[in-house]
């Protein structure tokens, strides 16, 4: 089996290796989940900062599941429109 290509985002003229992206997000995703299961066995945890953490959680899982779902440029792909374009 081929080894998967690491996808690319390009935003203007940066491009940004999706794989450190998605490997900082599910590090997040882990920490959060752990910090609101925590946070909910506490008999009185603070309603604003949980629903905080809710919510960045919510917003972490959309930015992967995007990442994940959406078409990027591979390595080969972004390489020979670099040379196409330069």
């Amino acid at each position: 089996m081929e080894p998967k290509s690491d996808k690319i985002l390009a935003i203007g003229q940066q491009r940004i290796h999706v794989t450190a992206i998605t490997t900082k997000i599910h590090e997040d995703i882990a920490f959060l989940e752990s910090k609101i299961e925590r946070m909910k066995k506490m008999r009185s945890p603070s309603r604003t900062v949980l629903a905080t953490y809710e919510s960045m959680l919510a917003s972490r899982l959309s930015v992967l599941k995007w990442l994940e779902n959406h078409d990027m440029i591979s390595n080969q792909h972004a390489a020979q429109h670099s040379d196409a374009s330069g």
